[in-house]
């Protein structure tokens, strides 16, 4: 789909631009400007780190186990485990990709 611009639309903005604010000359405008801004979210460091790691290690675990078992019948209960270990392991996985996307 492409947006190109109509004449009103270029005729807004070339008056949009005409009557915008300017700073002017004044060396803190930037300082108090930006004290004014909400402080920036800080980062979560080591304990995120520490429990995504606990939270992977527990994932290997349980797929281990899981794999280790004797499946001479598979019941409700094994195939609820999978589906469930299944999501668990696939949200601990995504995490960090997503939190790379909120970043960009």
């Amino acid at each position: 789909m492409s947006h190109s611009k109509s004449q009103e639309d270029l005729k807004l903005a070339g008056l949009m631009r005409r009557q915008a604010y300017e700073p002017g000359d004044n060396p803190w405008f930037t300082p108090r400007v930006m004290n004014k801004l909400p402080e920036k979210k800080r980062s979560r460091g080591v304990p995120a780190v520490v429990c995504y790691l606990a939270a992977l290690v527990v994932c290997g675990l349980s797929w281990a186990w899981w794999a280790g078992g004797t499946f001479s019948v598979i019941t409700v209960r094994d195939i609820v485990y999978t589906a469930v270990l299944g999501a668990v392991t696939a949200l601990v996985c995504l995490a960090p990709i997503v939190a790379l996307l909120r970043r960009v």
